[in-house]
């Protein structure tokens, strides 16, 4: 649920009220780009953000079992 909710939280970039929420990170050009490649779609989103390998690795993202929870998390979360 935390990777989830990171997820979502990149993805959104603004809070309730339309100001930029802060992302300290290094690849936070990379993040914010991989979560527009798949704004809107729960499956697209994770699939997207997954492929950060400096954050994910190569093995994390090929574990269907994480990903398809995550992936019902995220669409939790942004409904």
């Amino acid at each position: 649920l935390a990777v989830a909710a990171w997820m979502a939280y990149v993805a959104r970039g603004r809070d309730a009220r339309g100001r930029e929420l802060p992302l300290d990170d290094p690849l936070s050009d990379r993040l914010r780009a991989a979560a527009a490649a798949g704004a809107g779609d729960p499956k697209r989103l994770v699939g997207s953000l997954l492929q950060v390998e400096e954050v994910f690795g190569t093995d994390l993202p090929e574990q269907e079992g994480f990903r398809g929870v995550l992936v019902d998390h995220v669409a939790r979360l942004t409904a």
